[in-house]
């Protein structure tokens, strides 16, 4: 959720708007803080592209999709999907 909110909060909001992505993450950070030791070692292996990619194909989303998403080729995309 945090790269989405980053990406967010760069995009053209009011300062409102931009109050409540910092408050979003703030919010974020303190919640999954106590998780992190226990996501990492099971992602330890892995880019945090490689993390985003796999969140996206737990959801479903197709290669193109991906690459729209992140910014990437779809041969980046198939590169990280094996």
């Amino acid at each position: 959720m945090l790269p989405c909110l980053e990406k967010l909060s760069r995009s053209r909001l009011s300062q409102q708007q931009k109050t409540y992505v910092e408050l979003l993450k703030s919010h974020i950070q303190k919640i999954t803080s106590p998780l992190i030791r226990q996501l990492s070692s099971k992602y330890l292996g892995l880019t945090p592209t490689e993390i985003r990619v796999a969140a996206l194909i737990k959801n479903g989303k197709t290669t193109k999709e991906i690459s729209e998403l992140l910014y990437l080729s779809e041969y980046t995309v198939i590169f990280h999907r094996d």
